[in-house]
């Protein structure tokens, strides 16, 4: 929990990062692997169709298997997964950088800062300038903190 006491790792992010953990793991089938690399490398690009990822990957599987496989390694549909996957690099990019809002949407493949603005609101509850408003004084509590400890520990500034 942050200062605020709104968790720092929601559980969706939780469920992503477990997921992505998956990958590795013996149990992990190398087509889910090549999809969710696809996906990592492919999150700003609107045209992502499965059919011709597929085909592309050589996956030697038709788009509704492929769809039926993903889902039961990851427990996430192809396009619910691709949804996340985006608002979690958002949510790097809104904390990190200085970005406009706007230049975020369109980096991630939002057609206009509406969409990516309903998007992020309805996972999160909070639109991308609140959130990076929220995010950017817990960061700031955090070294205004750390700064505090710095004559304790007779670090220098």
């Amino acid at each position: 929990m942050g200062q605020s006491g709104v968790p720092l790792v929601t559980p969706t992010k939780a469920k992503l990062v477990d997921c992505l953990r998956t990958v590795g793991t013996i149990g992990s089938d190398w087509r889910v692997a090549k999809l969710l690399q696809s996906i990592d490398r492919n999150t700003g690009t609107v045209d992502w169709k499965l059919e011709q990822v597929c085909r592309e990957l050589e996956l030697d599987i038709s788009p509704a298997y492929a769809a039926r496989l993903f889902k039961s390694h990851t427990g996430w549909g192809v396009r619910e997964f691709a949804k996340k996957k985006r608002l979690t690099k958002a949510v790097e990019q809104l904390i990190v950088t200085n970005l406009p809002v706007k230049a975020i949407a369109a980096e991630l493949g939002y057609r206009n800062s509406f969409d990516f603005t309903r998007s992020f609101e309805k996972q999160y509850c909070l639109t991308p300038t609140k959130f990076r408003k929220t995010n950017r004084l817990r960061l700031s509590d955090l070294s205004t903190y750390l700064e505090s400890l710095l004559p304790v520990c007779g670090g220098r500034a």
